[in-house]
């Protein structure tokens, strides 16, 4: 499956809405912040948060691409109405994509089980 562009957010007001509303979960390398299900919703976003601190502009956009290719790959275990915003932390390029998509799928299953509740 493919990454959409209305798999994406976009907007600093989409931004600032899951921070608002969704809640937090951190990792190892990045920290979660995610909403699910609420009213206007449409589908699974995501949308990445990559400061200058993480590196230079090679490593950060390299990080981003192993989020979108993680987000690819594992989407079908969010939840249909679900906006995710990943943080990365200054630590993220040390850590081994294998680890980060261990962390990313701990995340679906935790959001899958709070969707359902």
């Amino acid at each position: 499956m493919r990454f959409r562009a209305r798999q994406r957010l976009r907007t600093n007001k989409d931004f600032a809405s899951v921070r608002k509303l969704g809640q937090r979960q951190p990792f190892l390398g990045f920290l979660a912040q995610f909403s699910v299900n609420v009213k206007g919703m449409t589908g699974r976003r995501i949308g990445f948060r990559v400061s200058r601190k993480v590196g230079n502009a090679v490593i950060r956009n390299r990080m981003k691409r192993v989020f979108r290719e993680l987000f690819r790959l594992h989407q079908n275990e969010l939840p249909d109405q679900c906006d995710l915003v990943l943080v990365a932390h200054p630590s993220l390029p040390t850590i081994k994509r294998k680890s980060i998509e261990e962390d990313f799928r701990k995340l679906c299953g935790k959001i899958s089980s709070r969707a359902i509740t």
